[in-house]
């Protein structure tokens, strides 16, 4: 993972709301993806603010959509939050 993505996906993580969004995804995904306005109704935002949030994260490549009718399917990018996670690891373990 190159240092430019790593920033991006540390970047939408800090912000608490984009945290409790990603949750949630994942949390209520029971498969091919959770439906934007369940998700929206779970958090204490405004559709604004929540369609930004979903738009950092969906930058990051932390989440994915895909368009079903009129509707919005999330789902959370597991394989490169996996990266991530290694990555930051081998960014601050001890290399003794």
């Amino acid at each position: 993972m190159d240092s430019v993505a790593f920033s991006k996906i540390q970047k939408a993580l800090a912000e608490p709301n984009r945290m409790e969004i990603i949750e949630l995804v994942r949390e209520l995904n029971t498969g091919g993806g959770i439906i934007c306005s369940t998700v929206l109704e779970r958090t204490g935002v405004s559709q604004s603010t929540f369609s930004h949030h979903v738009s950092e994260l969906a930058d990051a490549g932390l989440i994915t959509g895909v368009k079903n009718g009129r509707t919005m399917l999330l789902s959370v990018n597991q394989q490169l939050i996996t990266e991530y996670l290694e990555e930051l690891k081998r960014k601050i373990s001890d290399k003794k």
